[in-house]
């Protein structure tokens, strides 16, 4: 920590103040993984943020993927609070994927696929690792999509993060699997929201505009904000 801290401030040349720690997939309460993570930053005179934020969470915070938070009655359907998304994390060592609910800048996982096997750098055949993930994908966005008391008609988006999200098999998968007719994705802005933001990068630039938000609540009494 100390020496990525030293990297960051060299590359920004401004001081680091706050550390929003990002995880691939949920992970359980560890009081040893927690109080290390406190110490250390403690000792470097950083303010920690988050140590549990979820790599898909900060990847749509960096997308800006988010329903409208009761601007609008819930009534008006394409308006709704509430945002169904997808969220997608390809790199070489694994396949993740997650159906998220997000309201109000709360996000909840309800659904979750992690498989080391599936990576684009795996030895499986392509046309095998093609059905693989189709088959993985075609489970995570299946409806109903339940949550609670309410169910959720379809799908609104898709976030991709990851350093193999251009992987043709991927987006062969993508291109089938999300033309079902249960999921009313808008596929143009998709594209022109993904454009916006390297996929590479995703996770990380949304884990900065969390921090601008430790900022943001600490200047404002609490009250947390965009920036």
């Amino acid at each position: 920590m100390r020496t990525l801290k030293a990297a960051t401030e060299a590359c920004i040349e401004q001081p680091v103040q706050y550390i929003v720690i990002t995880n691939p997939l949920p992970l359980e309460s560890s009081p040893t993984y927690h109080s290390t993570i406190h110490s250390a930053s403690s000792t470097l005179g950083l303010r920690l943020g988050s140590t549990h934020f979820l790599n898909a969470q900060a990847a749509a915070e960096a997308y800006d993927t988010k329903g409208t938070c009761d601007l609008l009655p819930d009534s008006y359907d394409e308006y709704a609070s509430d945002h169904l998304f997808v969220a997608i994390n390809y790199s070489r060592a694994a396949f993740s994927a997650f159906l998220i609910i997000e309201d109000c800048d709360v996000y909840e996982e309800l659904r979750t696929v992690h498989d080391t096997t599936l990576g684009s750098g795996s030895d499986i055949p392509r046309a095998e690792r093609h059905d693989a993930i189709k088959a993985a994908l075609g489970d995570i966005v299946k409806p109903p999509y339940v949550h609670g008391t309410s169910t959720y008609k379809a799908i609104r988006d898709i976030v991709l993060l990851g350093e193999s999200t251009n992987n043709k098999v991927l987006h062969a998968v993508l291109k089938e699997v999300l033309s079902r007719p249960f999921i009313n994705l808008n596929i143009g802005a998709s594209k022109e929201r993904l454009k916006m933001v390297n996929p590479l990068f995703a996770a990380l630039r949304g884990a900065a505009k969390a921090c601008l938000n430790c900022k943001f609540a600490k200047n404002h009494n609490g009250m947390y904000g965009s920036t």
